[in-house]
């Protein structure tokens, strides 16, 4: 990729959105950041979306994602956080837009130190559970505010925790079968899942992902069992303490080394068309069972 000059983050007042101007700014130090938001301080995106900026960070609530990334026509690369959206058919109307364009979608678990592990040894495990729990009331005492809780906004912890069902993916590749539950089990959330069972069938291999918002003693493992019977538990929040809502131990160093790789490849993972495949296949699951939801 060529020298980035300039650079607009919308959504730049969240957490996200600062956590990705942090790392830009030490990355980029000499770029021109643009700080797009819906609150007071900060641009409206539609006074500068027409411009031609070498990089547009997108980190507005999910369902906004596709609908924000689109008004830069004149944009060529684009980081998007997960989801890709949360509207599978808005997702597939805008892919001729972003065919030509370098985009990825944020897969910071990738670069995790823990995720070497993983990549080394699923491929040879007979099955495995891939778990993420957290606790949605210790994020923020507001926390039924969050566009975790709301679905018009594409919250749910199946888009939160959407890193673990593509890690798999990204190793493993497409399942021959994938079942789904979507589930709203307690009333932490207004009207989004707050626990949601992936399973990929890959024939000659079983992967549970298991995801929720409900567990006070957070989790975020990779539980492998192999053909002569040894396990091995890779714990991504090993050392953590349970007071926080982070579940990855090296959590600042994933995202300083995301954002090295994506400013270093003209080609990288996660992109538009190859989110858009993966979400496609989870949509078109053998089941899909979303209750109450």
């Amino acid at each position: 990729m060529g020298t980035i000059n300039n650079v607009c983050i919308v959504g730049a007042a969240g957490s996200i959105g600062r956590r990705h101007h942090r790392c830009l700014d030490v990355i980029l130090p000499d770029a021109d950041i643009i700080l797009c938001d819906v609150v007071d301080g900060f641009i409206n995106v539609n006074d500068v979306c027409k411009s031609k900026f070498d990089l547009v960070v997108v980190c507005t609530p999910s369902s906004k994602h596709i609908d924000v990334a689109s008004k830069f026509i004149n944009s060529d690369s684009f980081f998007i956080e997960k989801p890709l959206d949360s509207n599978i058919e808005v997702i597939r109307d805008n892919l001729d837009f972003f065919e030509n364009k370098k985009t990825m979608v944020s897969c910071n678990l990738m670069f995790s130190k823990h995720m070497k592990i993983v990549e080394k040894n699923l491929p040879n495990c007979l099955f495995a559970s891939v778990k993420c729990h957290t606790f949605l009331p210790m994020w923020r005492a507001d926390y039924k505010n969050l566009y975790s809780s709301s679905f018009l906004l594409g919250g749910g912890i199946f888009n939160d925790a959407i890193h673990d069902i593509h890690y798999v993916y990204q190793i493993l590749g497409i399942p021959k079968n994938i079942f789904v539950v979507r589930r709203r089990l307690a009333d932490y959330t207004i009207d989004t899942d707050d626990y949601s069972m992936i399973i990929f069938d890959y024939g000659n291999k079983i992967i549970n992902i298991e995801l929720s918002y409900l567990c006070r003693e957070k989790q975020r493992t990779c539980d492998m069992t192999f053909g002569n019977g040894r396990r091995m538990v890779v714990d991504f929040a090993s050392g953590l303490s349970d007071n926080s809502m982070c579940t990855v131990s090296d959590i600042d160093e994933t995202y300083a080394q995301q954002w090295k790789y994506f400013l270093s490849t003209d080609s990288p993972i996660n992109s538009y068309s190859y989110s858009l495949k993966m979400l496609d296949n989870l949509a078109n699951c053998l089941s899909v069972d979303r209750g109450n939801l």
